[in-house]
């Protein structure tokens, strides 16, 4: 009688919750819905174009005089304005020297 308690139990319960028979009832083994799948995330926006890069200064003649006399490809540093130092090596041009401007550096 005590291994069929359980059994009278569950089929009352069963019973109880709108089930016609016993067998009906699968209160047990069933597990909740599962829940709805979440929403995609939004689409990223698509980030601004850059600005184009400010137009490079014009070369000193200073800077020139600098290559004077000297080999083509010698690397020269020319500081045109405080805190900024023009980098550039000497190429011949037109059978001179002349200064041509790989980079701009500012001090930090």
């Amino acid at each position: 009688m005590k291994a069929a308690l359980p059994s009278l139990l569950f089929a009352g319960l069963c019973t109880l919750s709108g089930a016609a028979f016993a067998q009906d009832c699968d209160c047990a083994t069933t597990s909740p819905p599962s829940p709805p799948a979440p929403p995609a995330p939004p689409a990223l926006p698509v980030p601004p174009v850059p600005p184009a890069p400010p137009p490079m200064p014009a070369v000193p003649e200073q800077a020139h005089l600098m290559c004077a006399g000297k080999p083509a490809g010698t690397e020269v540093s020319y500081a045109f304005r405080k805190g900024e130092v023009m980098r550039g090596t000497c190429e011949p041009v037109g059978g001179k020297m002349m200064f041509a401007l790989d980079a701009i550096t500012a001090a930090r």
